[in-house]
């Protein structure tokens, strides 16, 4: 009984001490919010060029057009190839394929990807791009759905790709250029 009390004393004074230690002082510097940015890699020029001569192809015109409205030799030749690649494809599909395949420069630095949108916080900025990518990619299933307005039909693949490479990241780590 003796070893009893003297083990109850001993743990009401170490419960003693522990009620008597100091609460620590709160925290009185503000914790810093850290933007995020979601950024997408730059377009490929080309890919952004075969706009202006994608209206001789649902016509059936094979023939590449004279003008590429100030291309570079190089650029008009990549160009060109691009629109006999996707002229010479019957199905839908394969021409979205060759078209995402080439729509954005995705090996190109950090610094030269664009800004799409600036966020408080990582979860937020996660969450509207996968919401993003979901929209984007239902309106992807409706190829063939836009007959009279052929420039929807590789728009759509070509954005949903976009945020599909897109990616979250610090406002401190994202390149500098402005949200476009």
């Amino acid at each position: 009984m003796r070893i009893l009390v003297v083990f109850a004393a001993g743990v009401t004074a170490l419960l003693g001490a522990c009620a008597l230690t100091p609460e620590p002082p709160p925290v009185t510097a503000s914790i810093v919010q850290q933007d995020w940015v979601l950024i997408a890699p730059p377009d490929n020029i080309v890919t952004g060029a075969f706009y202006d001569t994608f209206e001789f192809l649902p016509e059936h015109k094979a023939r590449f057009p004279g003008s590429a409205n100030g291309l570079s030799e190089q650029h008009r030749a990549s160009l060109e190839r691009l629109f006999e690649q996707v002229a010479a494809e019957p199905a839908a599909e394969d021409r979205l394929d060759i078209l995402t395949a080439v729509a954005v420069l995705t090996e190109a630095p950090i610094e030269e990807w664009r800004k799409v949108r600036v966020f408080r916080s990582a979860a937020a900025c996660n969450s509207t791009r996968e919401e993003l990518i979901k929209v984007t990619s239902e309106q992807t299933k409706k190829v063939g759905a836009y007959s009279r307005m052929p420039r929807e039909e590789f728009q759509w693949p070509l954005l949903a790709k976009s945020f599909q490479w897109s990616r979250c990241m610090p406002a401190d780590l994202a390149p500098k250029a402005a949200v476009s």
